[in-house]
């Protein structure tokens, strides 16, 4: 993992949140369309976008480990405020010049398959100065992944919609426990902040729910089968 980060003094979701079956399916199956989407597209680094995002990561991990022997792509974390520095309006912005220096560990990857990861898309103002100084730093085979996009009022079209409904939760069906800060104008990844330790307590919670729901829908997946040729043979 690249970026991990552990605390904030704020958290907008608690593991509690997860309670509702609906909002538990949800999460499964967005990690899932996420997880194969990136296994038949031979995806090889996947970016999440902070804060909405990040805790998807998970999920992903967890997904693709119990389901593909292939190796999972590297995850990474993207701040969508470094992308928007200088810009006055974000939704008709062509992107940044950017460098290695800028994103060091994600430049090595601007001539494999990449995946940016969002939950929603509105005027498209967090996600075109990504995607734009992406392309014009040389990222030739980026795609975009969303959970939902019935409010998508740009002219972007994600080449993944991993949910075809508003999903439980909204903009922010994983949580968006504010671990990381958003630098605006200093860089494109985000950064720890620290001496938050209750916060981390509640971040590390979110991150095992989310595991947990992997694995309990994983676990009803695998026995559907099962269930499905025992009820043939009556």
């Amino acid at each position: 993992m690249y970026y991990e980060a552990p605390t904030y003094p704020t958290c907008y979701l608690t593991p509690e949140n997860f309670y509702t079956p609906e909002h538990r399916r949800d999460v499964f199956e967005a990690c899932k369309a996420t997880a194969e989407y990136s296994f038949t597209n031979n995806i090889e680094a996947v970016a999440f976008i902070d804060r909405a995002a990040r805790p998807m990561w998970v999920g992903f991990r967890e997904y693709w480990q119990s389901h593909h022997d292939k190796e999972c792509p590297a995850l990474f974390f993207l701040d969508p405020k470094g992308f928007c520095r200088g810009q006055q309006d974000s939704t008709t912005s062509s992107g940044l010049d950017i460098a290695h220096q800028d994103l060091p560990k994600l430049w090595g990857f601007r001539d494999r398959a990449v995946l940016i990861v969002d939950t929603c898309i509105h005027s498209g103002g967090t996600i075109k100065p990504v995607l734009g100084s992406l392309s014009k730093a040389g990222f030739g085979n980026v795609h975009f992944g969303v959970v939902y996009d019935y409010h998508n009022n740009s002219s972007i079209n994600p080449d993944l919609v991993m949910l075809d409904h508003d999903p439980e939760g909204g903009c922010h069906p994983f949580g968006s426990y504010g671990n990381v800060t958003k630098h605006s104008n200093e860089h494109l990844y985000p950064e720890a902040l620290q001496h938050y330790p209750g916060q981390t307590r509640d971040a590390r919670a979110v991150r095992r729910q989310i595991r947990n729901i992997i694995k309990e829908f994983t676990k009803q997946e695998k026995r559907l089968p099962k269930t499905l040729g025992q009820l043939a043979c009556h």
